[in-house]
């Protein structure tokens, strides 16, 4: 087969047409996506053409925004130990309150 000028321009013009589609088709359903979830606000992952909602760190971890791990872990600490601080307290009332209570029982037994 004799490929003439007019052959060989057909030719280049059908594999243009074929790869002009193809970057539409990719552009049409790839990126275009994308870029709309990226203007709603959204992350989109290209390979499995997703978009997801960001989630804000603070949310997760409950710290308050803008501080540090260090910050928050001595604050959740300094909860921690405020909580056992008053368990110790309410430990010491209830010991209290019950040698009063035997103290109380031993005087009405020893007036009988």
């Amino acid at each position: 087969m004799y490929l003439s000028f007019k052959r060989l321009a057909f030719l280049f013009l059908i594999i243009f047409a074929v790869l002009m589609v193809g970057v539409v088709v990719f552009r049409v359903f790839w990126t275009a996506p994308g870029d709309r979830c990226e203007a709603d606000g959204g992350w989109y992952d290209i390979q499995t053409r997703t978009c997801a909602t960001p989630i804000y760190i603070p949310d997760i971890t409950g710290r308050e925004p803008g501080e540090s791990r260090e910050a928050a872990s001595r604050r959740n600490a300094n909860e921690l130990v405020q909580l056992e601080r008053q368990i110790a307290a309410r430990e010491a009332a209830r010991r209290q309150a019950i040698e009063q209570e035997r103290a109380r029982i031993r005087e009405a037994r020893k007036n009988d």
